[in-house]
């Protein structure tokens, strides 16, 4: 939040405001800024956060509220709420997506809060197609047809194929980071054995290569020279 923030304002030259939204489950955890000091040089950035567990009991403002963000916070806290209960949530689904219909909007947004909730509030397979029939016999009780068969068919499709996709080029990420962690680990070795202090200078700026093939170039210059220059130039 703090790279962001210092970067829009170099490239705007606007105040900018940094806002952060905790969607852990963690009560206590409520960070509120950033920052160092080092030789009497004090940077940093302070932050207004709102933590979305404190609005658990506020049904006020959240199953009782027209507002779409109300529905996508009452999704993700019943997501949390429900995970080790699949009929608990299917209830709650089958509430907010009725919800949908209950108030003003436009059969467009109706379709994408309905994809947003149909995501977050994962059913087992058997219990998300009872959901999809009571769905059906729901949208023929208030004379609407907002998700015909075919889009549903068609999003169950591309939910299935986004998780096969996502699971694969997440395996691929995984294996990436692992392999520029491992490289990372044994630059800043190599770094602290050959040049001490004044090799580890360089790693906060080595840390923000994300290319392997440089990264072990660089591993391989720290390994045959003695001179900490030759290792600067390597970075330009």
């Amino acid at each position: 939040m703090f790279v962001y923030n210092y970067r829009i304002f170099d490239r705007f030259r606007r105040p900018v405001v940094s806002l952060a939204v905790l969607a852990d489950e963690r009560k206590g955890w409520r960070p509120d800024h950033f920052g160092y000091e080092l030789w009497g040089c004090r940077v940093g950035i302070r932050f207004p956060s709102v933590k979305i567990l404190d609005y658990a009991d506020r049904r006020d403002i959240t199953e009782e509220n027209a507002n779409p963000f109300a529905l996508a916070v009452t999704a993700h806290l019943k997501t949390q709420e429900t995970r080790h209960d699949a009929d608990g949530r299917k209830k709650w689904k089958l509430y907010l997506v009725r919800k949908l219909y209950e108030h003003d909007y436009k059969k467009e947004d109706v379709i994408r809060l309905f994809h947003f909730i149909d995501w977050m509030m994962a059913l087992p397979e058997y219990m998300g197609e009872e959901f999809w029939q009571e769905i059906g016999e729901y949208e023929e009780e208030k004379k609407v047809r907002y998700v015909t068969s075919v889009e549903r068919i068609g999003f169950k499709r591309g939910v299935s194929e986004g998780r096969q996709k996502g699971m694969l080029e997440g395996r691929q990420q995984g294996m990436l980071e692992g392999l520029l962690e491992g490289t990372l680990e044994a630059i800043e070795m190599g770094l602290s054995v050959k040049f001490g202090a004044k090799g580890l200078r360089l790693l906060p700026e080595i840390r923000r290569i994300r290319d392997i093939e440089r990264l072990n170039m660089i591993k391989h210059i720290i390994k045959v020279t003695d001179d900490l220059a030759e290792v600067e130039a390597s970075l330009e």
